[in-house]
């Protein structure tokens, strides 16, 4: 008997928890494709130096048997496609068939998970393969060089603006009524004149936070294939920020889905296997606030004990990690869930005053976190023709070529100047000319870095 012999039974009872999975595809692959694959997040992505020492980072991990990835799973839109490490024993691999499920099923449900991604995906395998192309015609030093500027600008992308929905009809009795259940509603003439001085910014770039969407555009020295590389990098970096809102839920109810199958399939496991899924099962989920798999995984077990299986199941279709966690500690649910996880990390002889205190701890820490998961990058926007608004300095200044025009960026909010001097040197790489920054007054005096 192999792992692979669970895959029917494995997912009859999926259904039967009332699971909804996409089709999965599962591929076994030797653990060091395990360990690539981990460095880049994604089916396929452009070699960089960055994601060889990822790999390499992981490989160590698993030589210390500090981090063993046994599989990973990628929503690929109309089907999930899982890789399962050859290193592991099929007892071990058993499980990682139902957790696999459990991530299907959030990928199919969950109202926060990327859409439309099998486009992405297919969408960066061509782009990689191209960019191997520039590679090879252009010298891997220059394609580095604007993965570099890529990778430092990933956490500022922005998905392109949704269309606003269409007002909805106007009243039957009288059509000529404004619809005063519309919020954006206004006259004609009005959103012609909006309309026009948007596009017009737009057709700028002034005001654009999506520092590496307006290189790709506007950067006057660029051929295309380089706006090709950074647009394959952009693509990589959105698929990212678009799916990391759900990690604790993710691997959470992966886990909630594999210890509630296996129950179900332990009369058809091998004896032999059941000590070493079981031992497997207790180091996945080591209580620990830093471990995403036990800490989502007590969340589900909690609500599934309080609101039972179909509420839970309804929460894993709307949440976030964030949302989830926030909700969690307010009430009706705090201080339950402190008590739940107290008795899980082993705080069964703390007296009744130390039991309190570590709960408003517990509860401090989630709290904490939740509001952690919600922050955002520092806001960097393009400022085009205009002088910078009232209350802002010149904080750095990166000189460029003669002739050529400087970008002017505006930081909304309080920036790590160190740092940013040192993307701003890698922007003007590509951009040819200067780099300026401008900053809250406050910020430390002007600082120009020698070109």
């Amino acid at each position: 008997m192999t792992w692979k012999d669970l895959v029917d039974p494995s997912w009859e009872a999926a259904l039967e928890l009332g699971l909804k999975p996409k089709p999965v595809r599962f591929d076994e692959v030797p653990q060091e494709v395990i360990h690539r694959l981990a460095a880049q997040g994604a089916p396929a992505a452009p070699y960089h130096w960055s994601r060889g020492r990822d790999t390499l980072y992981h490989r160590s991990k698993w030589e210390a048997r500090k981090g063993q990835i046994m599989e990973l799973v990628f929503d690929m839109g109309a089907y999930a496609m899982a890789y399962i490490s050859t290193a592991q024993g099929q007892a071990s691999a058993s499980l990682t068939v139902p957790h696999v499920l459990g991530h299907s099923h959030v990928f199919h449900v969950n109202a926060h998970q990327l859409r439309h991604s099998g486009d992405v995906y297919a969408a960066l395998e061509a782009g990689t393969a191209r960019v191997a192309q520039y590679e090879t015609r252009y010298g891997p030093e220059r394609v580095a060089q604007l993965i570099t500027v890529a990778l430092a600008l990933s956490d500022l992308v922005e998905a392109e603006e949704v269309e606003p929905p269409p007002p909805p009809e106007p009243p039957r009795d009288n059509p000529f009524e404004p619809v005063p259940s519309w919020g954006a509603y206004s006259p004609m003439r009005e959103r012609e004149r909006q309309g026009t001085a948007a596009r017009h910014q737009h057709a700028r770039g002034s005001g654009e936070r999506d520092i590496l969407r307006y290189l790709i555009r506007h950067a006057p020295l660029l051929e295309d294939w380089e706006r090709d590389v950074l647009e394959v990098e952009r693509m990589l970096a959105l698929s990212y920020k678009r799916s990391g809102v759900t990690k604790y839920l993710h691997e959470g109810f992966a886990s909630w889905t594999h210890s509630r199958v296996l129950r179900r399939l332990a009369s058809r496991l091998p004896r032999d296997w059941l000590l070493a899924i079981a031992r497997t099962h207790s180091l996945v989920l080591a209580a620990s606030f830093q471990n995403p798999y036990w800490l989502g995984y007590a969340a589900f077990c909690y609500l599934e004990e309080e609101e039972g299986r179909e509420s839970m199941l309804r929460r894993v279709e709307s949440h976030t990690d964030a949302s989830l966690f926030a909700l969690l500690t307010t009430p009706p649910y705090w201080p339950g869930f402190g008590v739940y996880l107290l008795y899980q990390l082993e705080a069964d002889d703390l007296a009744t005053g130390e039991r309190l205190g570590a709960l408003e701890e517990i509860r401090e820490y989630l709290v904490t976190f939740a509001q952690a998961l919600l922050q955002r990058p520092p806001r960097v926007e393009v400022l085009v023709g205009d002088d910078p608004p009232a209350g802002y300095r010149l904080a750095a200044k990166v000189p460029g070529r003669a002739g050529l025009p400087s970008l002017r960026l505006l930081a909304r909010d309080p920036v790590d100047l160190t740092y940013a001097k040192r993307v701003m040197e890698e922007i003007r790489e590509i951009w040819g000319g200067g780099v300026w920054l401008y900053a809250p007054h406050g910020a430390p005096e002007v600082e120009e870095v020698e070109g």
